[in-house]
């Protein structure tokens, strides 16, 4: 009889351990989903926010290069208008050779009064071509002008872009940092 006690109490205590033993392994089996399904979570939101940052510096390299091909095209259009001052300087400076050179001859004719109303006429001529360069080069800076208060514009515009994106990007790490702190909670560093 006693054997058959103590066979009884250790199937009890053989069968009570395999339970708990069953139950710690399906309350495993539970931890192990949960973790599991928050680790999936924690990947989602990562890789969004790894696509959003992604979205973002494509924005910012697409606004930078189209502002940089604006600043281009004025800066060929400011050589252009330089160089056409310059064209005019040469003009002006060949004018003020020629007007030089009409002076001396009219010093040299002063005896002459036909030879002296001959430079007197193409000393005319020369002031007024000289006026006209005078214009265009006037013409010329106004307009270099509006392209540089132009462009002042535009790198004003990309200076607000850029506090823009670092704001966002402040904000991102902000949420990245917040996504990230339920990790704490976890064994594994």
């Amino acid at each position: 009889m006693d054997k058959d006690q103590n066979s009884r109490e250790l199937l009890e205590i053989v069968e009570s351990s395999l339970k708990e033993f069953n139950s710690a392994m399906h309350y495993r089996e539970e931890l192990s989903l949960r973790i599991g399904r928050r680790t999936t979570q924690i990947i989602r939101f990562t890789m969004i926010g790894m696509v959003t940052l992604s979205m973002a510096m494509f924005y910012l390299i697409y606004t930078l290069t189209g502002n940089m091909g604006d600043i281009t095209s004025r800066m060929i259009d400011m050589s252009g208008y330089m160089s056409d001052m310059s064209d005019n300087f040469t003009t002006v400076s060949d004018n003020m050779l020629a007007m030089r050179s009409s002076m001396d001859n009219m010093n040299d004719s002063v005896q002459s009064m036909v030879t002296m109303n001959e430079n007197m006429t193409m000393m005319s001529q020369n002031i007024k071509s000289m006026n006209s360069h005078m214009g265009s080069m006037e013409k010329s800076m106004t307009s270099m002008s509006l392209n540089i208060g132009s462009m002042r514009l535009d790198m004003a515009n990309m200076s607000q872009q850029f506090i823009g994106v670092n704001s966002k990007l402040g904000i991102m790490g902000y949420d990245v940092n917040r996504m990230a702190s339920p990790m704490q909670f976890f064994p594994f560093r």
